[in-house]
């Protein structure tokens, strides 16, 4: 992922630094085409809330970020997303390109059948951040 504009994208990019995976390849936004490896992530980011107002009128906003993950074994879905809350709750955090990481935490939730396509396992891992953007420093979207 190049130039990232939304939490989404910048957790993407981040994905492909750490090695989970390409976007278009393996991590997908928001839904995954039909014929997609079985090994795939799937970001879906909510929120936006804003938890802070800075004196100087800046915030600090808290945004959801799902990571559903699926593939054909319950135990590669279990370990690869441990292996990535893990590596969320490190000490060293993790990076968002754009944006400054405030505050982190996430969840894991047991793997299970997924209900599209029954020969593969689904999970899903919960990230909720508190995250600050300079003023002025969001991209240009329209270009």
């Amino acid at each position: 992922m190049t130039d990232p504009v939304t939490v989404s994208d910048s957790f993407v990019q981040w994905l492909e630094i750490e090695g989970y995976g390409a976007f278009g390849n393996n991590i997908f936004i928001n839904r995954i085409p039909l014929k997609a490896r079985a090994d795939s992530y799937v970001i879906t980011t909510n929120g936006g809330q804003i938890v802070r107002r800075l004196i100087t009128g800046e915030v600090v906003k808290q945004y959801l970020i799902q990571v559903q993950y699926r593939d054909t074994s319950n135990k590669d879905v279990d370990r690869k997303l441990f292996n990535l809350e893990e590596r969320l709750n490190a000490k060293d955090c993790f990076y968002l390109e754009g944006f400054d990481v405030d505050y982190v935490s996430t969840a894991q939730f047991a793997s299970s059948q997924d209900i599209d396509t029954e020969e593969l396992q689904t999970g899903l891992l919960t990230v909720n951040v508190q995250l600050y953007r300079a003023p002025n420093s969001a991209p240009n979207i329209e270009s």
